[in-house]
């Protein structure tokens, strides 16, 4: 009877080793719906798209030379996607080989992204508004897809005077990945693709620009703040003196007296800059930047000396590889106040 029970026990055991493995479903060439899903940045995604994005940028990936332009080989790749469906950990691979597993997983879709749209790809315009339109007819599954992806790609554009991409590289690579179809189609895909995303970028910078104006407006109002409680305290004093208070001035007031009060410190540092050399600035910048040795390398193969150095706009940051708009902005006031 012990014999017998133990019998019943191993193929029980058995029975439900074969059903897990009916039941795992490979996260490459399955439709996407059968596989989980995780919330990422308020978007339901697969968790193999997940898993493998967050590998690429904790590998910093995003500096990587012509992220997902250049490939890895393709075992390489497969070798990522394995070891998502056997719940590895993917501490051991290369950013190149993650980005491909990415482009990997999208290129074996049971159906590709654009692939419903290729007969209008065929005679698609490749115009701004044209692109947009189009994107929007795609079914809302292959939408939600489509702009993970492009908010990827977006970092890695965003990185792009370090890493060497540019939307057109990223557009020829991905059309053969959205779609399969004739050279007509893939040659209009890779421009479609390469304005969607830098659509996708435009709105980014346009977001950003709306922060850093809204942490400007709150500023000035801490400072307008400041500058009623500065005034308030003086006429206190002034009154504890025995003399008499003025009355409160308004804000245009109050702000010409608050920069009449900086002013009597003198404007800007006091230090004439004109005369640094190039390694002078590049000293100065190495030790107001957190990790700024890079920076001021840039800068000295520039050749930024001290009459440059007031003369630097926002639009040549992007080229020392500062390329969102809060360090940049940082950045220039923290020239200006050096130059007055």
């Amino acid at each position: 009877q012990q014999q017998a029970t133990q019998q019943q026990q191993q193929q029980a055991t058995q029975q439900q080793q074969q059903q897990a493995t009916q039941q795992r479903v490979s996260c490459v060439g399955t439709e996407p719906a059968s596989l989980p899903h995780v919330d990422d940045d308020g978007t339901m995604t697969p968790v193999v798209l997940v898993k493998c994005k967050d590998a690429f940028i904790e590998a910093f990936g995003l500096q990587q030379r012509l992220a997902f332009v250049e490939r890895s080989s393709d075992a390489e790749a497969a070798a990522v996607l394995a070891d998502i469906d056997n719940d590895v950990p993917l501490v051991d691979h290369t950013p190149l080989a993650l980005s491909t597993a990415i482009l990997m997983w999208y290129e074996r879709l049971p159906e590709k992204v654009f692939q419903s749209l290729e007969a209008k790809l065929e005679k698609a315009a490749t115009n701004y508004e044209a692109s947009l339109l189009l994107a929007a007819q795609l079914p809302q599954r292959m939408g939600l897809l489509l702009a993970w992806l492009m908010d990827l790609l977006v970092q890695v554009s965003m990185s792009s005077s370090i890493n060497g991409t540019s939307v057109e590289m990223l557009g020829v690579r991905l059309s053969p990945v959205l779609c399969n179809g004739s050279a007509t189609v893939e040659e209009r895909l890779a421009k479609i693709a390469a304005m969607i995303l830098q659509d996708k970028i435009d709105e980014r910078l346009e977001r950003e620009e709306m922060l850093a104006a809204a942490a400007f407006q709150q500023q000035m109002a801490a400072q307008q703040q400041a500058a009623h409680a500065q005034w308030e305290a003086e006429q206190e004093q002034l009154r504890a003196w025995g003399g008499q208070a003025a009355p409160m001035p308004g804000t245009e007031d109050l702000s010409q007296w608050m920069a009449g009060v900086d002013a009597a410190g003198g404007g800007g540092s006091g230090i004439d800059v004109s005369g640094w050399s190039k390694e002078d600035v590049a000293e100065w910048i190495a030790s107001i930047e957190e990790g700024g040795a890079d920076l001021a390398q840039r800068m000295l193969e520039e050749e930024i000396d001290g009459a440059c150095l007031g003369a630097i706009e926002r639009s040549d940051l992007a080229r020392f590889g500062i390329a969102t708009l809060g360090p940049q902005k940082k950045l220039l006031a923290r020239i200006q106040e050096l130059v007055g």
